[in-house]
């Protein structure tokens, strides 16, 4: 069961749960501590999300060589934290969206008293610079420097974006749709 990996069949293993076509929201920040509180809470919405492609709670323990890199070595400052907790909403249709989106709203909402800010970056939506602020952290300036430097017409947009300051009238407004199937929505 053990043994060597290559990346392609690495980067492969979640894609049954993420077949074209459907949808998927997420929302995601690092634990303070697992409480009875925390942990009664999750219990509370565990179960009850509208689609059965959902998978939440998602707590992932983040722990060895990971956690011995600087805040300032790569562009993911959150490296003191010890647990990762995630909601992942998947469902097929779009007019299944907005109670999905709920949903996961609403469940996040009753476990953000027990949550750090910041989240893993992999892990938001597109919702705007606080949330992308929060993901990177003390690394967000220099993130920004970078983008103006490689990407001053903000071509890759999607997801958790930092915006170049130095956009001209003639960049990018829009994401290219590269066929994803992700809601992009907050």
């Amino acid at each position: 069961m053990f043994g060597v990996l290559s990346y392609v069949p690495m980067q492969s293993l979640f894609d049954p749960f993420f077949p074209p076509g459907r949808l998927t929201y997420v929302k995601s920040n690092f634990v303070q501590s697992l409480s009875d509180e925390a942990i009664e809470t999750t219990a509370a919405h565990m179960g009850k999300g509208p689609s059965p492609y959902s998978f939440a709670p998602g707590i992932e323990h983040w722990h060895g060589a990971a956690t011995r890199v600087g805040v300032s070595d790569t562009a993911f400052p959150h490296r003191q934290n010890a647990f990762n907790f995630m909601i992942w909403s998947n469902w097929e249709g779009a007019d299944n969206s907005a109670k999905n989106i709920q949903w996961t709203r609403d469940y996040w909402s009753a476990m953000k008293p027990f949550l750090k800010t910041g989240s893993y970056g992999n892990y938001v939506s597109d919702e705007g610079e606080t949330v992308a602020r929060e993901a990177y952290g003390a690394n967000f300036d220099r993130l920004v420097t970078l983008k103006n430097k490689y990407d001053p017409t903000n071509l890759f947009c999607m997801n958790h974006n930092i915006k170049p300051t130095l956009q001209s009238a003639a960049s990018r407004t829009k994401p290219i749709d590269l066929g994803a199937t992700n809601a992009a929505v907050s």
